[in-house]
């Protein structure tokens, strides 16, 4: 107990220490069902004591089991977040989580991006479509932007924002436009590795992304 607490910033905090005898991934969701906490948070690090990958394997288990958000920790803290980026494609988890994200953090600025596909992108003539693509992701976009889970009030936080092509690489780019410190995920997290419905690529947006990611879980 004295060992954990003197790794905290602050050794005087009033934080409840739990020890647990059991595998770590199973260990920190079952901590969070118990304590009905509303959120876990891990840091990142590239190995934990058995040689697995701590983000494939902890924050795997805990995104596909655990009923409350999954926030992994990249950057040294500055302060609180102030600028969210949200991934979405419509469904209903990405719903979910741009409504989370909103409660949690009511005083950052909100950026909701849709990566839509171009037919043939980068082949001669693509480019002349690419407009009309946007404007009916436009049009959908507003149309789910446009629901009763969604206040006034959050609305008029919201910044529209279109990409195509690689899901990463327009989340990288846009990420980098807005300045954001957050990056938002729905997930349903039923089988596999961080089964995302924003993209087939979004799997991998843990593992490069530099940015501070939250996930968030559509619980059946």
């Amino acid at each position: 107990m004295d060992g954990v607490r003197a790794v905290l910033p602050d050794p005087s905090l009033a934080a409840e220490i739990l020890l647990a005898h059991e595998p770590a991934p199973q260990a920190i969701v079952r901590a969070a069902q118990e304590t009905g906490c509303g959120l876990i948070v891990a840091g990142v690090a590239r190995f934990n004591q058995v040689g697995d990958f701590l983000i494939g394997t902890t924050v795997d288990h805990a995104v596909r089991n655990a009923e409350v958000p999954v926030l992994v920790v990249k950057q040294r803290v500055h302060g609180a977040y102030r600028s969210l980026l949200v991934a979405t494609d419509f469904s209903t988890c990405s719903r979910l989580a741009l409504t989370k994200a909103a409660n949690m953090f009511p005083d950052a600025a909100l950026h909701v991006l849709h990566v839509f596909d171009v037919p043939l992108d980068g082949w001669p003539g693509s480019e002349r479509k690419s407009p009309g693509l946007e404007e009916q992701a436009r049009r959908e976009l507003e149309a789910f932007l446009d629901h009763p889970d969604f206040s006034q009030t959050m609305r008029n936080r919201i910044s529209m924002h279109f990409g195509h092509g690689v899901m990463d690489a327009a989340v990288e780019q846009t990420a980098r436009d807005v300045n954001a410190d957050l990056l938002v995920l729905g997930t349903h997290g039923e089988t596999g590795f961080l089964q995302f419905v924003v993209g087939s690529r979004a799997e991998s947006l843990l593992f490069w992304s530099r940015t501070d990611t939250l996930m968030v879980r559509e619980v059946p």
